[in-house]
């Protein structure tokens, strides 16, 4: 569907790196108006622009020929991907462990 709607050679693959920050900084934005008032119309656009991201993550994968379907199946075969639990009982401090 994303490849009918956004075809590759519509924008390039910086094009798209760039818009998918922009989405980033959208979904943070809407969530910081949402904490403060905690109104429904708030809570919308948090909807909306979490989807928006997300779209514009599988056109990114799509580009590059990535089947984010499966890379999620994948990572997550057997629960949290980083300690295995179900419910995950990762915190900040582990993964920040992890990263380094």
């Amino acid at each position: 569907m994303f490849n009918e709607i956004y075809p590759d050679a519509s924008r390039t693959l910086v094009d798209a790196g760039i818009h998918f920050a922009e989405e980033v900084g959208e979904v943070s934005e809407a969530i910081h108006h949402y904490t403060g008032q905690h109104l429904q119309k708030q809570f919308e656009e948090v909807k909306l622009e979490m989807a928006d991201l997300i779209s514009c993550a599988l056109g990114i994968g799509n580009s590059l020929g990535i089947d984010l379907g499966e890379e999620f199946a994948n990572m997550f075969n057997n629960n949290c991907h980083v300690c295995h639990g179900l419910p995950c009982t990762c915190n900040f401090t582990t993964i920040s462990a992890i990263k380094t």
